[in-house]
C-alpha cells in the first residue's frame, strides 16, 4: 500500500505508516485482531479489532482504505465484516471513535446503528457503541 497525503490519512490515528512499527503492533496482538484487504497483488485497506490485548471487554473498530482505492464500498465491507466476526466471538457490543469533522465515516456508522455515546476519546474523537 503506498502511503497516501498526509491531508487523506489525517482521521486515521491507529498507528504511523512506519513498517517495523506496524509489524511490532501485529507481532504483539493475541486478542486483538487485524486484517488486510487486497485488490489483486495491492493492499488497498486494512482494518482492526483493538482494545481486547489491553483488558477491555469490547473491541474497538478501526478501518484505513487507501485512497487509489476508495469509494467502492470496502470501509462498509469490513464494518460488516467486524460486526459478523464480534457477534460469533460472543461480543455484546462493538465500539470506535471518529472523528467529529469526518462525515462520511459518521454516516456510515450512523448507518450501521452505531450511537453516539455522549463520550469523547483521550484524542477528543467521538465515541460511538453499538449493540450486537
Amino acid at each position: 500500500m503506498d502511503v497516501d497525503p498526509e491531508a487523506y490519512r489525517r482521521f486515521f490515528l491507529a498507528f504511523d505508516t512506519d513498517v517495523p512499527q506496524i509489524a511490532a503492533v501485529l507481532a504483539a496482538a493475541k486478542r486483538d485482531r487485524y486484517w488486510g484487504i487486497r485488490i489483486g497483488a495491492s493492499l488497498a485497506g486494512v482494518f482492526m479489532l483493538r482494545g481486547l490485548d489491553e483488558g477491555y471487554p469490547t473491541p474497538a473498530f478501526g478501518v484505513y482504505i487507501a485512497g487509489a482505492a476508495a469509494g467502492r464500498g470496502l470501509s462498509q465491507l469490513a464494518l460488516q465484516f467486524a460486526i459478523a466476526w464480534c457477534r460469533i466471538a460472543g461480543h455484546g457490543e462493538l465500539m470506535l471513535t471518529v472523528h467529529q469533522d469526518h462525515a462520511a465515516a459518521i454516516h456510515v456508522y450512523e448507518k450501521y446503528g452505531f450511537v453516539f455515546s455522549g463520550q469523547l476519546s483521550s484524542r477528543g474523537h467521538r465515541i460511538y457503541r453499538k449493540p450486537l
